[in-house]
C-alpha cells in the first residue's frame, strides 16, 4: 500500500507542477476532453462543432503563451484573450469550409505553435545527449502507464459489458480512451520535456545501449544487404524504402543525440559512423523518390518526401558538425519547412503538386496539340494526371484556358478500352444447382479445375484439357454485372464443350489482367476418348520405361494413375531399380494428360516432384456410365463409395475385372510389383470397354459396360 501511496503522490506532484505552469493549456484539454466524452468527436450540433474546433485552436497558442512567457508577465492575459478572439474566429471558419487549402493552413499554425513550444522548452538545455535520455525515459514511463490504463480499462469494460449490461457499446469504450488521453496522456508528455529531474535509471540505460542499438545495427545491416542486393540484380527498389529510410532515421538520429551519454567502444563507434553509413540508404531514398517523380510526376506525398529528405540531409549535416545548438536549429527548420508546406501560398502542399501535374499535362497536351495527335503513351500520362486531380474540386483553377478537367474527361471517355474504368475487385459467377442440362450429345464428362493463373485482357483464351476456350464473353458479363440465368457452356470449334460450374477472379485494372483466375467445371467430349490406366509403380525406373513405352503405343487421350508412384519402403534398400527421381522425371512429361490419385504410400514430398496434382478420388461419365477411381486403400469391393457403376482401384497390386450386382469393379493391378501370381500390367477403357493388359500390351481380360 505504501508504494501505490507513494506512486500516486508522485503522478499528483507531477500534475500539480503542469497544472502551475499549464494552467490555462490544461483548461482548454479538459473542456476539449469533456466535449469529445459527452457530445463525440462529431456532433450534429453547429454551435458545439464550432466551439469544438475553436478549443482545439485555441490549446496550442496557449501552450506557446505558456512556454514563452513566465506566470509572472502581465502581457500573458492580454494574449489569452487574444487567443481566445483568434480562436472563435480560427473554428468559425474551420467549421463553415470546405477549402484544403484552409486546413492546410491550420494544420501549418498549429505545427508551428507546438514546435515553438518545444523549443521554448529546449533552448535553454545544454547537455543534449542527457536531456533527451531523460526526455525518453520519461515518454517511456507516460506511455507504459498510458497502455496500462488502456487495457486495465478495457478489460472492466469488457467484464461489465459480457456480464452485468449484457451488451456491447465501443463508443463508450471510446469515451474511455478519451479521458485517458485528454486527462493523463497529453498533459504528462507535455510534462516529459519539462520536467527532467530524474536521473535516467540503469533499465533505460540497458535498453538504449543492449536493446534498441542493437535493433538499429541490425536495421542497417539488413538496408545495406538490401542495397547490395537490388544492385547486383540490377532491380528497382520497391515504393516502400522511402517510408523504411525515413522510419530508419526517425530511429537513428535520437538515438544518435543520446548515444553521446555513454562512453563504451559500441556506443562511440555508432556516433562517429553510423551518420557516414546512413548516405547509403539517404541515396537509395533519394533515387527512389526522384524516379517515382521522373516517372509519375509530383504529388502531395512526394512533395513532402522531398522536404523529408532535406531535413534528414541538413539534420545528419549539422550533427556531423557538432554545433552545440544543432537540436534547436533542427526545430526551427521543422518551423520553416511547415511554413512552406502549409501556410506559403504556391509552394504549399496543396498547390505546388498541383502546378507541377498541370505543367506535364500541358507538356504533353499543348495549345496547338490535337486529340489524334496523342499517343497510347501520352494518353496514360494524361490518365494518371487527371485521375490525381480528380481529388481536387478547384483544379479547374490551376488548368491553362485551352484545357479543364471536362475536357480531359471525354477524350479519356472517348478513348477507353472496353475494359478500363472497372473497378480493381473480384468477379464470382456460381451455376445454379438445381437446373437440369441436357449432355446427350456429349461422350464423355470430366470434371476439371483451372486455378491460379493470370491472364492478359487482350488474350481472353484458356487450355482446358488438351484444347483451347474463348472466355472473353464470359468475362464481359460478369464484368458488367449483368444477371446470368441461362447455363453457360464455352465451345471450341471440334465440338466439344466446358460447362462452368464456377468462375471467379480478380480483375487488376492497373495490370490489365485477370489475377487468381479459379474455373471450375465439366469438360464434355464427342468422341470416345481412351484412357490408359495405371497403379503402383512404386519408384521402378525399369518398368516406368515399360509404361512409357505402352504410353507412345496406345496414345491414350487421358492417362489415370491410381496412385502408390515413387515410395518404395524397406523393399528399395537392396534393389538397384529403385529410381524415384527419375521415375519423377518421365511422368512428368505427360503432365497434361495425367489425372492422379494419392496412394497410402505417396508422401507430401512426393507430390512436390510431380508437376500434376494427387486427389482422393477421380470421377468421369463415361459413356453414361459413372466411373469412380482411386487408390484403393480406403475405397474398394469391401467399402463402396455411394454412387458408381464402375469402380476402379489398385493398391492391391493384381490386376482383375469382375461384375457383381450390376456394378463392374475392375483393378490394374501393378505395373512393378504384382502379386498372387498376376502379371505387371495397366487397363485400357476405350469403346465401352475395360481391358487389362500385361505391360507388354498382351490382353489378359475384357469387358463391356
Amino acid at each position: 500500500m505504501k508504494k501505490i501511496k507513494r506512486f500516486i503522490d508522485k503522478i499528483s506532484k507531477r500534475y500539480s507542477e503542469y497544472l502551475n505552469k499549464y494552467f490555462v493549456t490544461n483548461i482548454g484539454l479538459v473542456t476539449i476532453t469533456l466535449f469529445a466524452i459527452i457530445f463525440g468527436l462529431e456532433s450534429t450540433n453547429d454551435i458545439i462543432n464550432t466551439i469544438f474546433w475553436s478549443l482545439v485552436c485555441f490549446i496550442p497558442l496557449a501552450l506557446i503563451i505558456e512556454t514563452s512567457l513566465k506566470k509572472e508577465n502581465k502581457n500573458r492575459l492580454y494574449l489569452y484573450i487574444l487567443s481566445v478572439f483568434l480562436s472563435i474566429i480560427g473554428g468559425i471558419i474551420l467549421f463553415n469550409n470546405n477549402s484544403m487549402i484552409i486546413y492546410d493552413l491550420f494544420i501549418g499554425i498549429i505545427l508551428i505553435l507546438v514546435i515553438l513550444s518545444v523549443y521554448q522548452v529546449v533552448k535553454n538545455r545544454k547537455d543534449s545527449s542527457n536531456y533527451l535520455c531523460k526526455v525518453f525515459f520519461n515518454l517511456f514511463k507516460v506511455e507504459l502507464f498510458t497502455g496500462i490504463l488502456v487495457v486495465g480499462f478495457g478489460i472492466i469494460y469488457l467484464i461489465v459489458e459480457l456480464l452485468i449490461i449484457e451488451g456491447y457499446n465501443i463508443e463508450f469504450y471510446d469515451k474511455i480512451l478519451y479521458f485517458i488521453i485528454g486527462i493523463y496522456n497529453i498533459p504528462f508528455t507535455i510534462m516529459s520535456f519539462e520536467n527532467v529531474k530524474e536521473e535516467v535509471p540503469a533499465i533505460i540505460n540497458t535498453l538504449i545501449r543492449r536493446v534498441l542499438l542493437i535493433l538499429l545495427d541490425i536495421s542497417y545491416v539488413v538496408i545495406i544487404a538490401y542495397i547490395v542486393k537490388i544492385i547486383f540484380a540490377m532491380e528497382l527498389p520497391e515504393n516502400q524504402v522511402f517510408f523504411v529510410v525515413f522510419l530508419l532515421f526517425a530511429f537513428t538520429y535520437p538515438m544518435l543525440i543520446m548515444l553521446g551519454n555513454y562512453e563504451g567502444k559500441i556506443e562511440m563507434f555508432n556516433t562517429d559512423y553510423l551518420p557516414y553509413i546512413f548516405i547509403a540508404p539517404l541515396i537509395l531514398q533519394i533515387y527512389s523518390l526522384a524516379l517515382r517523380i521522373s516517372v509519375y510526376g509530383i504529388t502531395a506525398s512526394r512533395y513532402l518526401g522531398i522536404f523529408i529528405i532535406v531535413f534528414e540531409i541538413v539534420a545528419m549535416f549539422l550533427y556531423l558538425f557538432k554545433n552545440k545548438k544543432y537540436l534547436n536549429v533542427n526545430l526551427f527548420v521543422l518551423a520553416g519547412m511547415s511554413f512552406v508546406l502549409f501556410v506559403m501560398p504556391f509552394v504549399n502542399i496543396y498547390e505546388a503538386p498541383i502546378y507541377m501535374q498541370v505543367n506535364r499535362l500541358t507538356g504533353i497536351w499543348t495549345e496547338n496539340t490535337s486529340e489524334s495527335d496523342l499517343t497510347k503513351e501520352n494518353r496514360q500520362v494524361i490518365k494518371d494526371i487527371y485521375e490525381y486531380l480528380l481529388d481536387y474540386e478547384d483544379a479547374d483553377r490551376y488548368m491553362p484556358k485551352h484545357l479543364n478537367m471536362n475536357k480531359i474527361n471525354k477524350y479519356l471517355m472517348n478513348t477507353r478500352s472496353k475494359y478500363e474504368g472497372l473497378q480493381t475487385r473480384y468477379f464470382v459467377y456460381t451455376r445454379v444447382e438445381e437446373k437440369t442440362i441436357d449432355i446427350s450429345k456429349y461422350n464423355t464428362m470430366e470434371r476439371f479445375l483451372y486455378e491460379g493463373r493470370s491472364i492478359e485482357i487482350e488474350d481472353m483464351n484458356v487450355v482446358l484439357g488438351n484444347e483451347e476456350y474463348s472466355i472473353e464473353n464470359l468475362v464481359n458479363t460478369l464484368m458488367k454485372d449483368e444477371q446470368q440465368e441461362d447455363e453457360i457452356i464455352l465451345t471450341t470449334k471440334s465440338g466439344n464443350a466446358f460447362l462452368v460450374e464456377r468462375f471467379d477472379f480478380y480483375f487488376n485494372e492497373e495490370e490489365k489482367e485477370l489475377e487468381n483466375v479459379t474455373l471450375e467445371g465439366y469438360l464434355l467430349y464427342r468422341w470416345y476418348m481412351k484412357y490408359l490406366v495405371a497403379s503402383d509403380i512404386h519408384g521402378s525406373l525399369k518398368y516406368t520405361e515399360e509404361l512409357e513405352k505402352r504410353i507412345n503405343i496406345e496414345n491414350p487421350d487421358k492417362i489415370i494413375l491410381l496412385g502408390d508412384l515413387y515410395y518404395q519402403g524397406y523393399r528399395a534398400i537392396l534393389n538397384p531399380d529403385y529410381r524415384p527421381d527419375d521415375v519423377a522425371m518421365i511422368l512428368n512429361r505427360y503432365k497434361d494428360k495425367i489425372m492422379c490419385t494419392r496412394g497410402n504410400c505417396d508422401r507430401p514430398e512426393d507430390e512436390y516432384v510431380s508437376d500434376f496434382e494427387l486427389k482422393d478420388k477421380i470421377e468421369l461419365t463415361i459413356s453414361n456410365k459413372k466411373f469412380f477411381f482411386t487408390h484403393g486403400h480406403i475405397y474398394n469391393n469391401s467399402n463402396r463409395p455411394d454412387d458408381f457403376d464402375v469402380l476402379i482401384y489398385g493398391h492391391l497390386h493384381t490386376g482383375f475385372i469382375y461384375e457383381d450386382e450390376g456394378k463392374i469393379y475392375a483393378n490394374p493391378g501393378s505395373v512393378s510389383l504384382p502379386k498372387n501370381d498376376t502379371k505387371n500390367s495397366y487397363m485400357i477403357i476405350e469403346n465401352n470397354k475395360i481391358i487389362l493388359k500385361d505391360i507388354y500390351g498382351n490382353k489378359l481380360e475384357e469387358t463391356d459396360f
